[in-house]
């Protein structure tokens, strides 16, 4: 009895994980008018290709029209480093905003980008597979998938003022990633590198459907130029897929006999009712 309840509690656990990923898939499935909207500019990333910039041609781009982005609150590096280091975060999920805009340019004429003000820092490829989960992920795994976890908002400033107002939409996502990439840092190095990385969520024209993926960038340990990339390949999430088709076939063929077994199991304890009488029966 005891170890059908394990096999039980385990089945619905990698349910639990199903039914984040189908949710997720419905919502990249569903969402078809966004491919109207013209997005030439997403072609250079797809979920088999890695797109790479050096890092001499980085520094170009940055003197060529990038809006200096910089926090309003300096310790906001500091904090994001400590994060990493002493409470050991797999995801950090950042909410920016423009205190000096009366509304955040993230969300305005942002094409290819879904929720642009949203942007992910992850440090392992745990913390890259949470964000292909549903967004419920949490409650539908009853926050165990949450640890390791934590949403901070930042407050940003761009320098010229009125800068992140006028560029076009690939420049306001190229000027964010700068920063991002320096946990916040503008004139420090970069930081994600290699497995650290910053990801952002776009929309992909597929055959007039629009895909959704997260798009990682870090910078190559050996060659030193940022990469890009929408695949996430892991190792575990193939084992976590491949458990789930086991655990149904399981429940398909297993299912009816578990459920006969259980109740057979429970009519062998059932205890008789008997009432006791006070008095002898007179006939």
């Amino acid at each position: 009895m005891a170890l059908r309840t394990v096999f039980v509690i385990i089945a619905a656990f990698l349910v639990t994980i199903s039914e984040c990923q189908q949710q997720n898939d419905l919502k990249s499935s569903n969402e078809t008018a966004w491919t109207d909207r013209g997005f030439g500019l997403q072609n250079e990333s797809s979920a088999s290709t890695v797109s790479t910039t050096s890092a001499a041609d980085e520094h170009n781009v940055t003197d060529h029209g990038l809006c200096r982005l910089t926090t309003t609150d300096p310790n906001i590096h500091k904090q994001v480093v400590q994060m990493l280091g002493n409470q050991r975060m797999t995801l950090i999920e950042y909410q920016l905003n423009f205190s000096n805009y009366s509304h955040n340019p993230l969300t305005i004429n942002v094409a290819g980008a879904y929720d642009a003000k949203k942007w992910s820092r992850v440090t392992t490829a745990h913390g890259q597979t949470l964000l292909s989960l549903a967004f419920n992920y949490g409650v539908l795994s009853m926050m165990t998938l949450t640890l390791g976890t934590k949403t901070l908002n930042v407050e940003l400033q761009d320098s010229p003022p009125g800068c992140m107002e006028t560029v076009s939409d690939q420049i306001k996502i190229e000027s964010v990633r700068q920063l991002l990439m320096r946990d916040f840092d503008a004139d420090g190095p970069i930081k994600t590198v290699d497995d650290d990385r910053i990801c952002n969520e776009i929309i992909e024209d597929d055959a007039g459907y629009a895909k959704f993926r997260q798009k990682c960038c870090y910078q190559n340990s050996i060659t030193g130029d940022v990469e890009c990339t929408t695949e996430i390949g892991n190792m575990w999430l193939r084992l976590l897929q491949t458990m789930l088709v086991i655990v149904r076939l399981g429940l398909v063929f297993l299912g009816p006999s578990l459920f006969v077994s259980a109740v057979l199991s429970m009519s062998k304890d059932s205890v008789p009712y008997v009432v006791r009488r006070t008095s002898e029966v007179e006939t």
